[in-house]
C-alpha cells in the first residue's frame, strides 16, 4: 500500500491497491496511486508532503534517499508529477 499525507490539510492518502487514485482538495493538490505495484505521487509543494515508512512505522518526509521507503520492484515506477518537479533533486 501507498500512503502519504498532504501537511496542507493534514489529510492522510492511502491507495490500496493499482490504480486506486487518491488525493486531497487542498491548494497542495497532493495525490498518490498505484497501491502495492507501483508509486506515482504528485502536489504543488513536495515540502508539504511526509511518506509512510513501513520499517519505521511512522511518516517521513522526501529526501534524496526517497527509495529505501519504496521497495526494488517499485523503484523503475516512481514518477512525479505537478510543480513538485522543482523540489525533486533528481529532475533539476
Amino acid at each position: 500500500m501507498s500512503k502519504i499525507k498532504c501537511l496542507n490539510c493534514d489529510m492522510i492518502l492511502e491507495s490500496k491497491f493499482r490504480w486506486d487514485f487518491q488525493s486531497c482538495d487542498c491548494p497542495n493538490n497532493t495525490f498518490i496511486d498505484g497501491g502495492d505495484d507501483y508509486m506515482r505521487f504528485g502536489c504543488m509543494d513536495i515540502t508539504k508532503v511526509l511518506f509512510w515508512d513501513e520499517e519505521k512505522n511512522e511518516f517521513v518526509k522526501y529526501n534524496t534517499n526517497i527509495k529505501e521507503i519504496i521497495n526494488e520492484e517499485q523503484e523503475e515506477e516512481i514518477k512525479c508529477y505537478g510543480d513538485c518537479l522543482k523540489h525533486c533533486p533528481e529532475n533539476k
